[in-house]
């Protein structure tokens, strides 16, 4: 798509803003609540413009930012541990300096603050831009599901300026997922909502450059030998009963020592740990639903093979980063 086709695009099918004000110092107090930056306006007595449009998702946030501040102005972002940040500017130039790399973004362009990181932007003219806030746990969850395999090391992001291809790219999936998501605004669709979020997640981790791009990117691997496969299945078709390594051997037809390898080589687990994950992943979905069935955190973790709950929920928040009732709260 041309840059001009995405200039001409309607806003959003909402046209009015979550928030507007020409008041410099409300502007600078609604910019550093909502988004972890300061607003530095080179003079205090410049005009200012400011226009907000924002969209909140179960781990995303979207936000469009229209904002005059006379002929220049600096943001500085404070470091945020528990998200990543995307921005994609459509009009006027940024100066962006990351830690040691300076560059220029322009209308096309994007770049990327990995979580906790802090960054200082100087902009020339007019700004407006989309930003993507990413949950942290949320984008490692998706990255490590697409991997097969957990993600020890952090994932992080390239400093520099991307190309106008993934700065193209993603800023039309995100204009794309805010119509359609505005559109439905109905609580019934709310598993649309969440194909739609992951395919923002995914675009962010194909589109832009980091520590696990190359794996990702890659071609996907020649399918596992028949052993594991066998496992696999067998863990699938018995994952609410009780199952033990010998169980999977007996499977399988080799020994627990090849089974092992072969779990390390191709899924980039245990055995056991593969079983795990699925077995938490199941509950997930369920803790998601079970408020509204009378379902309870105890009954769903012995449902999916676990005798002691204080184990179900240390391995649970291991796995996601939050405990199961956080999870089912947040769900309704």
């Amino acid at each position: 798509m041309q840059m001009h086709a995405l200039e001409s695009m309607p806003v959003f099918p909402h046209a009015d803003a979550t928030f507007e004000t020409s008041n410099m110092t409300d502007g600078m107090h609604y910019v550093t609540e909502t988004s972890r930056h300061m607003l530095c306006p080179t003079r205090r007595s410049s005009p200012v413009s400011l226009r907000h449009w924002g969209l909140s998702l179960e781990h995303v946030q979207l936000d469009l930012i229209e904002l005059v501040c006379g002929e220049e102005f600096r943001t500085e972002k404070m470091g945020d541990a528990t998200h990543y940040y995307f921005q994609l500017p459509i009009r006027g130039v940024c100066e962006v300096e990351i830690g040691k790399f300076k560059g220029h973004a322009a209308p096309g362009q994007a770049f990327a603050l990995n979580s906790g990181e802090d960054a200082r932007k100087k902009w020339i003219g007019e700004c407006r831009q989309l930003m993507i806030r990413v949950d942290r746990l949320a984008l490692t969850q998706a990255l490590s599901a697409e991997l097969d395999h957990d993600c020890r090391a952090p994932i992080l992001f390239e400093n520099k300026v991307q190309d106008s291809r993934a700065g193209l790219a993603l800023r039309s999936l995100v204009f794309s997922t805010w119509q359609q998501i505005a559109l439905l605004d109905q609580p019934e669709q709310w598993r649309i909502g969440r194909n739609l979020e992951r395919s923002l997640l995914m675009a962010c981790l194909g589109l832009l450059t980091h520590n696990y791009s190359e794996e990702f990117l890659a071609p996907k691997s020649p399918a596992a030998p028949y052993y594991v496969r066998r496992a696999e299945d067998y863990i699938r078709a018995n994952l609410r009963e009780p199952i033990g390594i010998e169980d999977l051997v007996a499977v399988s037809g080799v020994s627990s020592r090849s089974l092992y390898y072969g779990f390390r080589r191709w899924r980039g687990t245990t055995p056991m740990s593969f079983l795990r994950n699925l077995r938490l992943n199941v509950a997930r979905d369920e803790l998601r639903e079970a408020q509204g069935n009378g379902e309870r955190v105890t009954h769903i973790a012995m449902n999916i093979g676990y005798d002691h709950l204080s184990r179900f929920s240390r391995d649970y928040k291991q796995r996601f980063g939050e405990s199961p009732s956080a999870t089912m709260r947040r769900a309704h």
